[in-house]
This record gives C-alpha cells, structure tokens and sequence, in this order.
C-alpha cells in the first residue's frame, strides 16, 4: 500500500486557508471546476475519485495530491496549488477573466488535473531558472504566498511523483498530458521542450485545427496579393501555381508551406502546427517558447529579436538618418519630440521582452517612448519597413504592401547592414533541420501584419501634445 504521508519529511508550512479560498486564483480554479459548494468539499471529493480510479497511473495521481495535502499541512491548498502550477504550464492563464476550457474541464476533472500534474512531472524541469521563477511569482500572486510555500510544494510534489510512478504510468501520464494539452491547441513539446515529442507526437485532428488558430486570422486580414507575395518571395512558390487557387486555397497552400519548412527530416515525422511552429524558431532565437507564454507572444518576440539584431548593424549614420525618419514621422502625426536612436533601441528591447504580457499594459500606455509614442515607433518600424527586411536572397527586391497608407514591409533582396545581419543569421542554422531562412523571415511578417491588424482595431485616440490617452488613466 503507498504511503505518500510519510515518503518525505513534512515541510509544515501553516496558510490561512480562508483567505486562500478568496483570492483571485483560487476562485479561477473554483471556476474552471464548477466547485459551487467550495475547493475544500470539491478536492476531497476529487481526491477520492482520483484514488478510486482502475486506472493504476490516475490513481498514484491521486494518492500524490493527497500526499501534498496531508505531508505539508496545508489542507486542500497544497493540491489546487499543484493543479494551478500544472494548468499555468499548459497554458492556462487562470486569471479572474480568462480561464480555458471550463466546459472540457467539468466534462472530465479527472484528465484535467492528471495533465496539470503532468505538464509538472514532465514541464517544470524543462523550464529555466528565470522561467520557473516567473511561475512561481505568479503563482504566488494570484494566492497571496509567499515564493517559498510555493516552491516547497512543488518541490514536494515532484520528490513523490519521480518516487511512486513507475514506467508505464510515466507514458501513460504522458499520453493524458498529450491529449489535454491538445485541447487547449498546444502540443506536448510546448510543455516538455523535448525534440522527440516535436517530431514524433502526432495530435488528433481537433488538436490539429486549434494549434494553427492563431495563424488563420492574419491570413485571413492578409490581402490576396500579400499572401501570394508571401508563398512566392518566401516560399518560393512559382507564380503560375497561384494563379487558378482561390483565397482559401492560397490560405491553405500558406499554412502548408510554413509546417512543411519547419519538418524535420527525420523519418516518419509529423508537419508541426503553427503554434509548434513559432516556438520552434523562438527556441533557435533563444527566446522563451514553453506553452505558458502565447503564441502570439512569441511571434512578437521573434519580430523584437530580428528587430533588435538589425539595428544593431546599422552604423553611424544609418542610425542617425533612422532618428530623424521617427522623428519626422511622429511630427506628421502631431507628436512634436526629439528622438534619439538610443531612445528607439530601448523600445524594441522592451516590446521585445513583453513575453506573456509581463510589459504589455506598460510599454504601449506608459508615457515617453511607450505609449502613444512608442506605439508610433512601433507602427513605423514593422509596418513602414525602415528596418524589416530579411536579406537572405539578395537582389530580388520584393516588397509586401501593408495597410492602406502603402505601408511596406521588405521579406527579400535588403541590401546594407540590415540584410548582412540576417543573412547571417539564417545561415548560422543547419539545413538538415527546419528551413530558418524560410520561417523567420515568415514569421516577421505574420507577426507585423498581426501588430497592423491589432493597431487598426483599437481604440483610436488624439496622439496631440498634452492629451493623455484614457489607457494611461487607469495606471
């Protein structure tokens, strides 16, 4: 008989566990499990359910989560802050105003909470140390903890779970991770970070349709004539071939080219899915990429690291001349300030880190070069196409219209720093793998055409010396 209780020595960390039912996470969870009488009645009655499973790998599940209740006397605390953590690596924001699949999670608790401790058993390791922090900061927000009590549990939970499970309820933890993970369009390789589970875990069909949703938006606000400059300047598609597609075809024929560059060409692998996709160039890019951040996050954060590698290589002048175009530009749009090139360096660097939104409501409301100004600068540098251009195929000079105002975004044939700097950048990776040199530049686009298409929709407001916008209000 397993005895979780007494597998570790007791950390006995005490928490007011009435105020823990209150706070914002807490009631996130409640939500998401339909607990109407409490998480203390809802996690004593899913504990036993859990144990009373024929299933040998749910039922170790269970007695591991009664183990963290009872060994750290906690109470039920221990068990919804082990579910949290594991929801959180999933992808699940389990905020107040956004929590996935409630409707899934209600229909079955039981393979909902089996993935969470998976995506823990199988995920926590795989994160660095900076990325585990930001988990447990988070986590301890949103129950009002401290850091420790947070790490004490998930320490706890991982010395049983490497201690009870044995082979077969490893894959099988596996395989319930993989097809929960598939519900919220997420692949277990955003999870595990493992090259194996990217080229060989095959999703089922609805997986399939919601790992490409973030892309299928972008395409669809793509003009025809943008999307076919996209197959034939990046993808290399003939001409010809486009002309008797349709729209939706031509869609298609996109989504197609992106999972068949970014396959590996190793025998029997599957094509990824958007979203395995993005996080496959992010890792390359050294950018974070696990399944807590968004995928259109870490498309951001490619478009800010390519970005950023550009100016870099621009020199003095180049430099000075890209001042004086933010400047000018921002004058046409009633926004008198001078501006430095340093100045417009420190705002990509911080757009770029705003991964999972750590900087969002900061970098695009905040006074000086974010905000309404940052903004701008954003909106000129991705959209007006001073700075993004790709290089790798020097000399053919296509260019991709975006926006009304005849904004233009190069994907091919820069000449200068700018082009040098990528063109170094996707010859430094090898041909054997995914086609960088195809995906990134890919990627920049859907992700420009994205920022375009979430600029046009928001509310707009008077960018005029002296006006505040009403978002800077509320900070």
């Amino acid at each position: 008989m397993l005895d979780p209780v007494t597998t570790l020595t007791a950390g006995k960390v005490v928490i007011d566990v009435a105020t823990f039912a209150t706070t914002a996470m807490a009631k996130a969870l409640s939500s998401m499990y339909g607990a109407a009488k409490g998480l203390d009645a809802f996690v004593d009655r899913h504990l036993d359910e859990l144990k009373g499973s024929p299933d040998e790998a749910i039922n170790r599940i269970g007695r591991v989560l009664e183990g963290a209740k009872n060994g750290l006397y906690l109470g039920y605390a221990a068990p919804v802050i082990l579910i949290a953590a594991g929801q959180i690596l999933l992808g699940n924001p389990l905020s107040a105003t956004t929590t996935f699949l409630t409707a899934a999670t209600l229909t079955n608790p039981i393979a909902s909470t089996c993935a969470a401790i998976g995506a823990i058993y199988f995920g926590w390791k795989a994160l660095n140390k900076s990325e585990q922090q930001a988990i447990i900061s988070s986590l301890g927000e949103g129950f009002a903890l401290t850091g420790e009590v947070i790490k004490d549990v998930l320490d706890f939970a991982l010395k049983m779970l490497h201690d009870v499970l044995g082979r077969k309820d490893v894959q099988r933890l596996k395989t319930l991770l993989a097809e929960f993970a598939g519900k919220l369009g997420r692949s277990i390789y955003s999870v595990t970070g493992q090259l194996i589970d990217l080229v060989y875990s095959k999703p089922d069909a609805t997986s399939d349709v919601l790992a490409q949703r973030p892309l299928r938006p972008v395409l669809s606000g793509m003009s025809e004539a943008e999307v076919k400059g996209l197959l034939v300047q990046v993808f290399k598609v003939n001409d010809d071939k486009l002309k008797q597609l349709g729209r939706d075809d031509l869609n298609g024929l996109c989504e197609m080219e992106l999972r068949e560059a970014a396959t590996y060409s190793l025998p029997a692998a599957k094509l990824p899915v958007y979203d395995d996709i993005v996080r496959i160039v992010a890792r390359r890019l050294r950018l974070p990429h696990r399944a807590v951040i968004p995928t259109e996050d870490v498309e951001k954060a490619i478009l800010f690291k390519v970005l950023e590698r550009s100016l870099d290589r621009l020199d003095a002048k180049q430099k000075d001349k890209l001042a004086l175009q933010v400047q000018e530009t921002l004058r046409d749009r009633a926004i008198d300030r001078k501006v430095t090139f340093d100045e417009v360096v420190r705002f990509v660097k911080i757009a770029g880190m705003d991964v999972g939104g750590s900087f969002g409501p900061f970098v695009m409301t905040a006074p000086g070069m974010a905000g309404a100004i940052g903004l701008n600068v954003l909106q000129l540098i991705v959209l007006e196409g001073i700075i993004v251009t790709s290089g790798y195929a020097a000399g053919l000079g296509a260019v991709l219209g975006f926006g009304t105002g005849g904004a233009m975004l190069a994907v091919a044939g820069a000449a200068g720093p700018v082009g040098v700097a990528l063109g170094l950048l996707f010859t430094a990776y090898s041909l054997s793998g995914p086609a960088f040199r195809k995906l990134i530049p890919a990627i920049c686009v859907i992700a420009a055409k994205r920022v375009e298409i979430e600029g046009s929709s928001s509310t707009s407001f008077d960018s005029a010396p002296g006006h505040q916008d009403p978002r800077e209000a509320r900070l």
